[in-house]
């Protein structure tokens, strides 16, 4: 939704990542690729999965979603 200038602070409302941000989340796993990780906490936003998902991509991490990483509620604008 950002490259469409929106705002959203609502889960169910979100669109993903965009094709560049999924090229993002890829060259990000690369980084992190040395980098031990003992555990991923992630927001409920799917956009928010699925980097996490392309960054550590072959590797086991535990993970948990915490809606209180979620994006600030903005209410209606």
């Amino acid at each position: 939704m950002n490259v469409a200038d929106l705002v959203n602070g609502n889960p169910a409302l979100d669109q993903g990542l965009s094709d560049l941000g999924r090229a993002e989340a890829v060259k990000l796993g690369g980084q992190l690729a040395a980098v031990a990780i003992d555990l991923l906490v992630v927001s409920e936003f799917p956009r928010a999965q699925e980097t996490a998902a392309l960054a550590l991509t072959g590797r086991e991490v535990p993970r948990i979603v915490d809606a209180g990483l979620n994006d600030v509620q903005i209410g209606d604008l």
